[in-house]
């Protein structure tokens, strides 16, 4: 058991190591070779063996899906980019979501988001200890498949969006990652 400011600080270290796989995948996409790959998985496995935080924890299905899918690369110089696509910004005010038992799990980068525009409203003014009134339009949604599905965790299993072909695909990348990290001592 830790404390709670060793949580806070791995939420903190599991968000920089989100945010760097984030912007390598990017730079990944944009001009692909074997070099990013391998950076790539070792990313992912870090993030594999990430403990858990005070409010956040490695979505570790996803972190083997995509070591498999950079070995995929790096053994045939091909690979489905699919998974990878969903993951880059689907564009301003846009959000992928996943709904729990009533609440919204992914809740962060909404609340994320909602921050930055009021930061903006306010010339990086501080906002702390302060209330607001803001107006949300939600003007599209749409129910998301297996492949597309941003959080491929243990979770799916009861999702309705379900996509048996998808979700069969995800769990055969996902089991191939399992294999290659238990098969490589040091990344």
């Amino acid at each position: 058991m830790s404390d709670a400011l060793t949580d806070i600080r791995k939420d903190s270290e599991l968000s920089q190591l989100w945010g760097r796989i984030h912007q390598k995948e990017k730079e990944f996409f944009e001009g692909p070779d074997k070099e990013k790959a391998a950076e790539l998985q070792k990313l992912w496995a870090n993030y594999y063996y990430s403990g858990s935080g005070y409010w956040s924890s490695p979505n570790r299905g996803k972190a083997l899906e995509r070591i498999a899918l950079y070995e995929k690369y790096l053994t045939e110089n091909c690979m489905d980019p699919k998974p990878l696509l969903v993951d880059q910004d689907p564009g301003e005010n846009v959000f992928n979501i996943r709904i729990g038992a009533g609440f919204i799990v992914n809740s962060g980068e909404i609340e994320s988001y909602i921050m930055r525009k009021i930061y903006e409203r306010r010339d990086g003014i501080p906002v702390y200890y302060s209330n607001f009134r803001i107006k949300i339009s939600v003007e599209e949604v749409e129910r998301v498949s297996c492949a597309e599905c941003p959080d491929f965790g243990d979770c799916i299993g009861t999702c309705n969006s379900r996509n048996e072909n998808e979700y069969r695909q995800r769990r055969e990348r996902r089991e191939k990652g399992k294999i290659i990290l238990n098969r490589r001592v040091t990344w």
